[in-house]
């Protein structure tokens, strides 16, 4: 009886893993025949790639993103970008050893723990040993906003822009910080008012673009508000 109820089982979890399997194809299909046949514009496409990357469907993934890239007349190079990154962190993830995974965990665990307790020396140990030991992109985000709470901000840009060069998912946050931070270092009013403007116009710009694929809501903070309100001014 327990042998035929697992064969019931099995043979249901067949069936849906084949209907997903379907309905993906079909998804696939569908994304390439709106934008060959119908001419839909490619950055519905590039929204439907990263639709299958955040569900894990990264064989598919890359199926349709070669299609992309080969379609791409560089309108979209900033979203293209960082669908590339995030495909070359999952595949950079794969490749971990156990041993890798392991020390990624405990370094990320106990690093931001005590970032949240405020301990920011404490963290930045971790941190460092995590990116030391792992190369993992991420701890370079964490290192750099480390460095930031506790007010060393030629530190934090550095590492932040190494994060930002090969960033995903924190990279809207990584933007925030990089804005302040550039901020911060510079003591000439003008001087500082002057890279503010050139550096962040930027920064924000390509944040702003990759935010539109629906990964995170970009939000500027309070204390951001008005140096953007300057920022508009300068510009008129």
């Amino acid at each position: 009886m327990i042998n035929n109820v697992k064969l019931k089982s099995n043979i249901l979890l067949k069936k849906e893993k084949s209907k997903k399997n379907n309905d993906i194809h079909d998804f696939i299909k569908q994304s390439y025949k709106y934008l060959k046949i119908e001419h839909r514009d490619l950055f519905y496409t590039i929204s439907d790639c990263n639709y299958l990357i955040n569900k894990g469907y990264i064989k598919e993934a890359k199926e349709l993103f070669k299609i992309i890239v080969n379609l791409n007349n560089n309108k979209y190079n900033v979203q293209i970008n960082y669908l590339q990154n995030k495909l070359n962190e999952i595949k950079f993830e794969q490749q971990m050893s156990k041993e890798d995974v392991k020390n990624y965990t405990l370094c990320m665990e106990f690093g931001r723990y005590y970032l949240e307790e405020e301990k920011y020396e404490d963290a930045l140990k971790y941190f460092i040993k995590g990116l030391h030991l792992t190369n993992h992109n991420i701890f370079n985000y964490y290192i750099g906003k480390t460095y930031y709470k506790l007010g060393i901000y030629d530190y934090a840009i550095n590492y932040f822009e190494k994060y930002y060069n090969k960033g995903t998912y924190k990279i809207g946050k990584c933007t925030l910080y990089l804005c302040r931070a550039y901020k911060y270092t510079s003591t000439n009013h003008e001087i500082r008012n002057k890279n503010f403007i050139n550096r962040n116009n930027n920064l924000l710009q390509k944040c702003l673009n990759i935010s539109l694929l629906g990964d995170y809501e970009f939000v500027l903070d309070n204390l951001f508000m008005s140096d953007r309100k300057k920022l508009k001014q300068n510009k008129r």
